[in-house]
């Protein structure tokens, strides 16, 4: 029993020392720094365990999702979030990246798997190309009217 108390006795003052360090915001650079490699730490976890047949293979869609969601995390962070008004989209891909893995990858996978992740990359194609006309589309039509306007005052003799 005196070996037991004392195990318990240290696990308690650990955890008052953490708690206490928690406070005093000592790990929230730490944390700061590292939550998105979460999502990736997870997605690898499930990648192994069904590589090594202990998950079934379900298991990679949401694998898939969390992967490209730590991804898309991970730049955002860096980046100071600003670029997340034109990479929402990715959140559509990541379930569509997360159906094509788990079609790519299981044995008796159903047709409609390929049919849903397909149509889900293609509205986030079609939302990344609405973005990308907003951001810099108007510039892109604003050269093609003066060109266009150049070729009738200049090309018309």
């Amino acid at each position: 029993m005196g070996k037991n108390r004392f195990t318990m006795g240290l696990l308690i003052i650990v955890i008052g020392i953490l708690l206490i360090l928690f406070k005093m915001d000592t790990f929230d650079f730490l944390f700061d720094f590292s939550w998105p490699f979460i999502f990736l730490l997870i997605s690898i976890i499930f990648h192994v365990l069904f590589f090594m047949r202990i998950f079934p293979s379900g298991i990679l869609i949401p694998s898939g999702i969390l992967g490209t969601y730590g991804l898309l995390f991970i730049f955002l962070h860096f980046t100071q979030w600003g670029h997340l008004q034109y990479l929402w989209p990715v959140f559509i891909l990541g379930v569509a990246i997360g159906l094509f893995e788990f079609y790519a990858l299981d044995r008796n996978h159903e047709k409609g798997v390929l049919t849903a992740a397909t149509v889900l990359t293609i509205i986030a194609c079609v939302f990344f190309s609405f973005t990308l006309l907003y951001t810099v589309g108007i510039y892109f039509i604003a050269v093609v009217l003066i060109l266009f306007g150049l070729w009738m005052i200049l090309g018309r003799k």
